[in-house]
């Protein structure tokens, strides 16, 4: 009886095993098939990731000498909403028309480093440049132009005021939001919407210091851009924003833009409501402010 019992044991420990090996093989190998399935999903997802890397990679260009004196527009857009608040508020389907027309005219947007790089060294990237601005930082500029900018892949730049808390100007959370945007760059415009020109010695110094300070701090960058608030600046005003670190100041002077006019003292055109593409278009040739 006990040898019967112990082949009966031996025999159920041998049928154990051999169902366990089994298992195990079985389960081994569905999980490197399982493995296999997760590499070629990573594999997928990474191609993907490299190939939306790739469409957003900053276009390869090829800067050369001007043998000319340069001569570019800055455009200046102060408020896009389908509501007027004056003539310098245009509406959300004018300046997409606007912008498409930049885009089929050939015009390269400039960043303010590239902008700087055009006004120091004399190079360009392209024959037809353009560098587009939006002053004073309203949520209805932000949340209407944007969509408009990604769509065509056009760059600008928005200048801020970083003392203002009210509703209806941008704050810390979209300045962080737009520093993500490979197309956005943001610039100062003070820390309140004051004449400078007016202003004490003290203050002119704050407001110029603290913004920018306020900017770095926030978006980890080396703020290059002021932008006088309503175009009022002097001399010393001027002398305030080379000395507190910023490479180039912005003015609401009309014309073009050119070195011989000082990196701190760039004139810029306006942008009003109510133009048509060719009226647009032949704003901000040079012809239209008396140049060749």
């Amino acid at each position: 009886m006990k040898k019967f019992l112990t082949v009966i044991m031996v025999g159920l420990t041998i049928a154990l095993l051999t169902s366990t090996i089994t298992l195990v093989a079985y389960y081994t190998g569905d999980n490197s098939e399982v493995a296999q399935k997760s590499n070629k999903q990573t594999k997928k997802t990474t191609q993907s990731s490299a190939k939306q890397s790739d469409d957003t990679t900053e276009e390869q260009v090829n800067w050369t000498k001007s043998e000319q004196a340069i001569y570019f527009p800055i455009i200046a857009y102060h408020q896009i909403s389908d509501t007027a608040v004056d003539d310098t508020t245009v509406a959300i389907s004018e300046f997409k028309e606007e912008m498409e027309a930049l885009k089929e005219a050939g015009y390269y947007t400039l960043t303010p480093d590239e902008a700087y790089r055009v006004l120091t060294t004399g190079e360009v990237p392209s024959d037809k440049l353009i560098w587009i601005t939006f002053d004073d930082g309203s949520m209805e500029s932000y949340k209407n132009v944007v969509p408009i900018l990604n769509e065509l892949k056009l760059k600008a730049t928005f200048n801020v005021f970083t003392g203002t808390q009210e509703d209806d100007v941008m704050s810390e959370t979209e300045w962080r939001a737009l520093k993500k945007n490979s197309l956005i760059s943001l610039g100062s415009q003070a820390v309140d919407n004051v004449d400078l020109s007016l202003a004490s010695d003290v203050n002119q110094s704050y407001e110029l210091s603290e913004s920018k300070k306020t900017l770095d701090s926030v978006l980890k960058q080396d703020t290059s851009v002021i932008s006088y608030p309503s175009g009022k600046y002097n001399e010393q005003i001027t002398s305030l924003a080379e000395s507190n670190g910023y490479k180039l100041g912005l003015t609401t002077n009309g014309g073009l833009a050119a070195a011989e006019d000082g990196l701190y003292s760039l004139s810029r055109i306006e942008m009003t409501a109510e133009q048509t593409k060719d009226t647009f278009l032949t704003e901000i040739t040079p012809a239209a402010w008396g140049l060749s």
